[in-house]
């Protein structure tokens, strides 16, 4: 294995070695009075028939490159709203690099009228190593939330009782921020996006296939969720401007949301700054059956939970970005949320058959607050060196704070003996974490028209996680020492990473990379006492290659291997009851999942794509398994370790253009999953196949009306050792763009035929395990929104960039 891997190192060594017929094109696009003009569009056209060759935007600085041009004629255009176009003169190319003379646009003094949008990108949008979800141009996912839009997205499934996603059929999911790896949890991220409003979100990638530059955390892939921001345009770029959204929802309750964005510029500055607010009144029920099968006697409990829980969701940012010099940037935020959800007297029944006769009976009244505040502070220094090189550098510190305390008063009755016994339990969780993060980057061009890059992260997390459960006796509260627990957890993870994007030929693009990781990890006691100490490092290879067989047909090749560590709350402890003989907990012992992966795809018109994908998991995490104990008919839910699994996807995407004013886009997915392990001393083996259908139609009706219908559908699919039932979703939207750019209203209504319920098995006999859990929520909620800009459309918008600590937010975890 060493062998193999220091071949690989010397390969991307020589790659740049490599040397082709290309050459690179480059110069910088200027203001009439000599200023750099950033974010202009620069085009590389045939001299011969004006047809485009290559597209790209200048930078801050102005130069704009291109790479991997062929020899020949051609012409510059350069174009940015409120500047006049340009065109350079013939432009011949050899084989060596050219760097072109200035290009000049000046400002334009020509008054726009009403400009008609002809073409819009398509809510799903296919590329070569992900897929994009154009939440912006969805009109019903307005007004709703981003795990809404979540749930509609092909290949993503949404667990709401045990607040888990899913993509292409596995677990180890990585959520970002605006190109930043989040550490928070995927549970914590769920009740996160749950408050999150879609009218902030301009898409979500959801990546398959991770280069090295990103931590090798997550091995089903990558969801990016990227928030808007306000357009470049007219003649001058500095002031103020902004947006702001307002929605009113209904379902069963009220559901009110709102935002604001505001981003200010001058020739040096950018401040940029927003908050959202959203507020969700909601009905859940959960149930939870299972039967126990005892020596002379069957057991059946049936247990529901009635919630009405009240989800807010309260998140603000302000940030600025200071140009120090032409080249060097020096960039600052502060960002953080506060997110509560709050549940009052929730309805626990459970009841218990034995041989068919109801012999026991327990009412729990529930109240409940989980409450997550988040505080980010970033600093971001980046350098542009005259010879193209970028070096940048980060310090993040992140905190986060959990507080969940749960207050059950219980009513038991034994129907053979005629006994009712009450009681009244507390329980405290609090759970503080502390995280710095430093990182660094360099970025060089290379001779060979490629580009390498290398970078070092640490990150240093601590976190001390106590649950106290106390029963109400005759003498007072008194702590109950089964339940009662602290954990202490320290972990540090340092990395190394080296990635080279180098094209062979005029056709084919090869990129490589090779990080390097190292754990260690403290699970202990207060006094001292160890649970959970490993140090562990992992080497993670990468390797993607892109090949243009002709003009409408490119064809691409990945591998890559991953890893998804525990989340910190499945491995730290808490309780949550649905009665007494039922609740959740963490799991200390689990260990890291370490995934391989192979893809491939085929791309026809830059529209048309078809991948297969095949990946083999050791120790893949599965959340919220069943655990019985048949001696006291008590059934307990945490996350396990399975030994190995093994997945097969097929995915398609299919944009079809019916009429002018009716557009369709379907997205198919099929996958084949088969696992294996020893689950409580007993061999386990399960296999499924699972289909899911996306499908999303527009309509462009007259007097600026758009309609949109959305749907999806997913066959029985596998969740570690539970099946899932089909489900699917229906989701009507109607948008009015009012006159005299007005803004926009748009009404939804989600779920029409309310089909979108989460129902799970799981029937091991030789385990006496046979359970059935049903999740249901409201159908139908219907909410109207509107839309609107303000301020001077001219500003430029403050850049997404990621800090140095995405990864590290996206293993919290709330429950």
């Amino acid at each position: 294995m060493k062998k193999i891997y220091l071949l690989f190192a010397l390969f991307i060594s020589f790659l740049p070695a490599i040397t082709n017929a290309q050459t690179t094109v480059s110069g910088s696009v200027r203001t009439a009075d000599n200023k750099p003009l950033p974010y202009a569009s620069v085009a590389l056209l045939n001299a011969r028939d004006s047809s485009l060759v290559k597209g790209a935007v200048s930078r801050e600085t102005g130069a704009y490159t291109f790479d991997n041009v062929q020899p020949g004629q051609y012409r510059l255009a350069a174009s940015a709203v409120g500047y006049a176009p340009a065109r350079s003169p013939i432009v011949q190319v050899g084989t060596g690099a050219v760097s072109l003379p200035d290009m000049t646009l000046r400002e334009s003094s020509q008054t726009l009228g009403e400009v008609k949008v002809v073409a819009q990108k398509p809510m799903f949008e296919q590329q070569v190593d992900r897929l994009v979800v154009n939440v912006q141009n969805s009109i019903t996912a307005a007004g709703g939330t981003a795990l809404e839009v979540l749930e509609r997205s092909p290949g993503i499934t949404v667990n709401r009782q045990n607040n888990s996603l899913t993509m292409s059929g596995k677990s180890g999911v990585v959520v970002m921020m605006n190109g930043k790896l989040t550490r928070l949890p995927i549970a914590t991220v769920v009740q996160m996006l749950e408050g999150m409003t879609a009218n902030d979100i301009e898409k979500i990638e959801l990546i398959t296939t991770p280069p090295a530059r990103y931590d090798a955390e997550g091995d089903a892939g990558i969801i990016n969720i990227i928030t808007k921001k306000n357009r470049d345009g007219g003649p001058k770029n500095f002031g103020m401007n902004g947006s702001f959204s307002a929605t009113l929802g209904y379902g069963w309750f009220a559901r009110p949301s709102g935002s604001l964005n505001l981003n200010y510029r001058n020739q040096k500055l950018n401040i940029y700054g927003n908050a959202s607010f959203f507020r969700s009144h909601s009905w859940q029920n959960l149930q939870f059956n299972r039967i126990v099968d005892k020596p002379g006697q069957i057991l059946a409990t049936n247990a529901e939970s009635n919630r009405f829980p009240v989800t807010s969701n309260y998140t603000a940012k302000i940030g600025f970005d200071y140009a120090l010099s032409s080249q060097t940037t020096l960039n600052g935020l502060v960002s953080g949320f506060d997110n509560t959800y709050a549940m009052d007297n929730a309805e626990n029944v459970g009841v218990t058959f034995t041989n068919g006769v109801r012999t026991q009976q327990s009412n729990l009244l529930n109240n409940e607050t989980n409450r997550w505040r988040h505080l980010l502070l970033n600093l971001n220094l980046k350098h542009v060196f005259k010879n193209k090189q970028e070096w940048s550098i980060d310090f993040d510190r992140l905190y986060y704070h959990n507080d969940n305390p749960n207050f059950y008063f219980s009513t038991k009755q034994d129907f053979t003996t005629g006994n009712r016994e009450e009681e009244q339990i507390r329980i405290s969780k609090k759970t503080p974490v502390q995280t710095w993060v430093l990182k660094t980057d360099f970025i060089t061009p290379l001779p060979t028209k490629g580009r390498l890059e290398t970078g070092l992260k640490a990150t240093t997390t601590r976190l001390d996680n106590t649950v106290i459960l106390d029963r109400l006796m005759t003498e007072g509260w008194k702590m109950d020492s089964f339940y009662t627990q602290r954990y202490q957890l320290a972990e540090d993870i340092l990395a190394v990473y080296i990635s080279l994007n180098q094209p062979l030929d005029s056709k084919t693009t090869l990129q490589a990379g090779l990080r390097y990781e190292h754990t260690r990890t403290d699970i202990h006691r207060p006094n001292g006492q160890s649970l959970v100490n490993r140090k562990y490092g992992n080497l993670f290879p990468s390797l993607f290659l892109s090949r243009k067989l002709s003009k409408n047909h490119t064809a691409n090749l990945s591998y890559s291997r991953r890893i998804t560590r525990p989340s910190y709350n499945d491995i730290a402890p808490f309780v949550s009851f649905v009665d007494l003989s039922t609740f959740t907990s963490g799991n200390p012992v689990l260990r890291p999942t370490i995934s391989d992966a192979v893809q491939g795809s085929y791309t026809f018109k830059d529209a048309y794509v078809f991948s297969l994908k095949y990946s083999f998991d050791r120790n893949v995490i599965a959340g919220f398994q069943p655990h019985v104990d048949a001696a006291t008919n008590r059934i307990q839910y945490y996350a396990e370790n399975i030994d190995h699994q093994q997945t097969l996807s097929f995915a398609a995407s299919l944009p079809v253009p019916l009429t002018r004013w009716w557009k369709s886009q379907t997205n198919l997915t099929g996958l084949w999953q088969s696992l294996t392990t020893v689950y409580q001393d007993s061999p386990v083996s399960r296999t499924v196949w699972n289909a899911n259908v996306n499908l999303s139609n527009t309509f462009t009706l007259p007097r600026k009306f758009t309609v949109e219908l959305t749907g999806f559908y997913y066959s029985p699919y596998m969740f570690g050792l539970h099946r899932g039932r089909s489900f699917g979703q229906v989701t009507l939207g109607v948008q009015k763009a009012l006159p005299k750019d007005n803004g926009t209203l748009r009404l939804t209504m989600s779920d029409l035929f309310w089909t979108n319920i989460g129902r799970y098995n799981s029937k091991i006999p030789a385990l006496n395990i046979n359970t059935t859990d049903t999740f249901l929520t409201e159908p139908r909620v219907v909410r109207l929104t509107y839309n609107r800009s303000f301020g001077r459309k001219t500003v430029k918008a403050a850049r997404n960039r990621a800090t140095g600590s995405e990864e590290e937010r996206s293993r919290l975890q709330s429950n």
